[in-house]
């Protein structure tokens, strides 16, 4: 099975029944043209170009050679990171000069970890790993709208 990543693919397999009668000593998997050696699994295969996609094989070498490739694995497409998408479902609710924002994360990291949000009512901004984010400093009697960013390593979502 093969996963895409970053210019990259991870590619995970099981080691044959079969050793030829001679301990396996090692294994390379090649993707899209571009191959990497290991002993266990999963391999990493660097070097793949963003956009395109590629099938990835595997080989089992032992003292006499190498075997056959592997089927080809599952199709994927490396790709770049992106800033993650927008937290949904966002109810603000409000306090005494505060708003409790509660909020779904986002349904895609970007393919890079959630590292916080921030909720911003009006002109107050609070940042927050998870939901919900209490906002204060806010008038008690005056109406905000609030909005709810997710960050990763790329950058923030949109509100």
């Amino acid at each position: 099975m093969a996963t895409a990543g970053n210019t990259q693919v991870s590619v995970a397999f099981i080691a044959p029944m079969n050793n030829g009668n001679s301990t396996i000593t090692g294994y390379t998997a090649t993707c899209g043209g571009q191959s990497t050696n290991g002993t266990v699994s999963p391999i990493v295969v660097m070097g793949l170009t963003n956009g395109v996609a590629v099938t990835c094989t595997v080989v089992a070498r032992n003292a006499v050679g190498d075997s056959a490739p592997s089927a080809a694995s599952n199709s994927v497409t490396p790709t770049a990171p992106t800033a993650p998408g927008a937290p949904t479902a966002v109810v603000a609710s409000a306090g005494n000069g505060q708003v409790s924002v509660a909020f779904v994360a986002p349904s895609s990291t970007g393919g890079s970890p959630i590292t916080g949000y921030t909720a911003t009512c009006g002109t107050q901004s609070v940042n927050g790993s998870m939901s919900p984010i209490v906002v204060t400093g806010l008038v008690n009697g005056v109406a905000v709208t609030c909005t709810v960013v997710a960050r990763n390593a790329i950058g923030d979502s949109m509100p």
